[in-house]
């Protein structure tokens, strides 16, 4: 038994050496791809007017980061990435807040009919105490008490 569990061992540490120098390009290329995800928010948030040396660093440390990653350099690129985040993060701190303008909605805008319940929707049919149980359906809004409600 003592046999076979020298060869095991030695092949599980030849694996975990196999593997781990990938571990160092997954790092640089997800801290990359963090990076890049705050940039093009702060961009979309308007920090490149607000604060465009911010971002023009944090732009440059990418362009770094996926440069030295390019060399195989992943701690240089994990480090530089995680540096482009801080600073891009910082840009986006200083955009203004977003405004939403109805001509940005488009065609989200929500009728003020169906705030009112105008729409037809009955809130007492759909719990289900509905006065039409005798199988009475001679107005033509469903309910008796809805012609009692639009009656000025």
């Amino acid at each position: 038994m003592h046999r076979l569990t020298l060869p095991l061992a030695l092949c599980a540490v030849l694996l975990l050496l196999a593997v781990t120098p990938g571990c160092g390009a997954i790092r640089s290329t997800v801290s990359i791809v963090q990076a890049d995800k705050v940039i093009r928010q702060a961009r979309d948030a308007g920090a490149a007017t607000a604060a465009p040396y911010p971002m023009q660093v944090a732009e440059d440390l990418l362009m770094k980061a996926r440069e030295e990653q390019g060399y195989a350099s992943y701690s240089r690129s994990f480090a530089l990435a995680r540096e482009a985040r801080a600073v891009a993060q910082t840009a986006l701190d200083a955009a203004p807040v977003a405004v939403i303008t109805p001509e940005q909605t488009g065609d989200l805008e929500i009728e003020p009919a169906l705030w009112d319940g105008a729409a037809g929707d009955d809130d007492d049919s759909a719990a289900g105490d509905d006065d039409d149980s005798a199988g009475d359906d001679d107005d033509s809004a469903g309910d008796d008490d809805d012609s009692a409600r639009s009656a000025p």
